[in-house]
């Protein structure tokens, strides 16, 4: 998919380094109240690029994000993560990209899901902006998350 200078494509297996360094840069301003790295910051994005479903995002020929989206046993759909670049911050990349995905989810299910961590207040505010609706807050894997779900409804 191309608008303007923006492009969406799969992720290929060469993608893989740029996508944990972008989680690196996205995330490190969450180190200092967590204690601990978020889980992006953790992920082996050549084994999602692998057995996922992983899109990414460039403008202007350089990639500017990612998203990691998961089948799990159930065949539910999860956006496992979200990420730009901060250098990319503030033009809409984020916005574009969920909506691309939510074309892209839509033929697959009704629905799909997301958490996050619950000091990632932003993120909160922009899911909550974007549609999803809070469905659980739990401890798991030694994170405090929170939990969202959308219909996709489009």
């Amino acid at each position: 998919m191309v608008r303007d200078e923006h492009t969406i494509r799969s992720a290929i297996l060469e993608d893989a380094d740029r996508l944990a360094e972008i989680a690196q840069l996205a995330y490190q301003q969450y180190l200092p109240v967590m204690g601990r790295p978020p889980a992006p910051m953790l992920a082996d994005y050549a084994g999602h690029i692998l057995k996922d479903d992983v899109f990414v995002i460039s403008e202007a020929g350089r990639l500017a994000g990612y998203a990691v989206i998961i089948k799990d046993a159930r065949d539910e759909y999860w956006l496992d993560n979200i990420a730009i670049d901060p250098n990319y911050a503030g033009r809409g990349l984020g916005r574009l990209f969920i909506s691309w995905i939510e074309r892209w989810l839509s033929v697959r299910a009704e629905r799909y899901q997301l958490y996050t961590n619950i000091v990632m207040v932003k993120n909160i505010s922009w899911y909550s902006s974007l549609g999803f609706a809070q469905t659980a807050q739990k401890q798991e894997d030694g994170y405090q998350r929170i939990y969202f779900s959308k219909s996709l409804n489009l």
